[in-house]
């Protein structure tokens, strides 16, 4: 016996013993629910799209900005080096030193350089805590190229602010 389209009784709807609804209202009622798409994966997309336009409508960098962020690099010569800037000052980090700096202001052709101190030293390095340090680097773009290697914006991916206008 093929059974394929039995229906049990409770599963039509039926009127009160005056009289019974007819097939097409049931089987629209039975495929007329509406399914809303899950509120997370809309508000991800919408938060993305958000992100993107804020990134293509920031400012580029201009003369006389204060370098303001975080950018990486792991791949030039097999070890991390990483820029955090602000407008109080800059670290630049590698696996076994850190020096810090001014804030990075840039000049007229997106170029920077200031003089700073080291501030960690560990492992067979030839400096000292307290030793002085030199950074220059220019802005092309969203990336920064410090000492000969091209740093890339974020730490891991993060996307952060690129510069700061400051008086």
């Amino acid at each position: 016996m093929n059974d394929t389209f039995f229906f049990s009784a409770p599963q039509l709807k039926r009127d009160s013993l005056g009289g019974g609804t007819e097939a097409s209202d049931t089987w629209r009622d039975l495929w007329s629910t509406r399914r809303e798409p899950a509120l997370g994966g809309s508000m991800r997309i919408r938060s993305l799209m958000l992100i993107g336009i804020a990134l293509a409508c920031a400012e580029p960098l201009a003369p006389g900005d204060v370098l303001v962020g975080t950018w990486s690099n792991t791949t030039t010569h097999g070890y991390p080096i990483q820029l955090a800037a602000s407008a109080t000052g800059a670290d630049l980090s590698t696996s076994c030193t850190t020096a810090h700096f001014p804030a990075l202001r840039l000049d007229d052709s997106l170029s920077f350089q200031a003089t700073g101190v080291y501030t960690r030293a560990i492992g067979l390095v030839a400096v000292r805590v307290g030793d002085p340090a030199t950074i220059a680097g220019q802005a092309l773009g969203p990336r920064l190229v410090v000492h000969g290697d091209t740093l890339d914006v974020g730490r891991s991916g993060a996307s952060v602010k690129l510069a700061a206008r400051v008086a």
